[in-house]
């Protein structure tokens, strides 16, 4: 079983962030964290990435996909990105999606997931900063 933690940060105070020659700076940002190592910094997922909270967060109503990261463009189809095939039992939540040209599987305790996102939807509700990204583009055809 995998663990997820989320934590919120804000850049701000002349902390910023560049990537793909984005500047984000006055802006909130959610780090993702799988079995303790941030997904941005480990390349699994590309240099590119954001996660899109909103869609984390609706992952817990239903199995789908879900636009869980998108390109730090906001466009997806830009990074490669399709959704994250989310599967939720009665105790477990499963992810399936192809990144860097290989499929990865997560699967995680359903109380501790959702646990950790409404940690971090109370996070978010505390800072000042909006969320980044605030506009995604899904991919053309996306299907939940």
């Amino acid at each position: 079983m995998n663990t997820l933690a989320l934590h919120v940060e804000e850049l701000t105070s002349g902390r910023q962030m560049k990537k793909e020659g984005i500047l984000f700076s006055d802006v909130a940002v959610v780090k993702m964290f799988i079995d303790g190592e941030d997904v941005e910094a480990s390349g699994c997922l590309g240099d590119d990435v954001l996660v899109y909270f909103d869609e984390l967060e609706k992952s817990l109503s239903a199995s789908g996909n879900y636009l869980i990261f998108t390109c730090v463009c906001g466009m997806a189809e830009d990074g490669g990105w399709e959704g994250v095939k989310v599967v939720l039992n009665e105790d477990v939540v499963t992810w399936e999606f192809e990144a860097g040209g290989r499929v990865l599987w997560f699967s995680f305790a359903r109380d501790e997931y959702a646990s950790e996102i409404k940690s971090a939807r109370a996070m978010i509700g505390t800072t000042a900063f909006p969320l980044e990204p605030r506009k995604v583009g899904f991919p053309k055809g996306f299907q939940r």
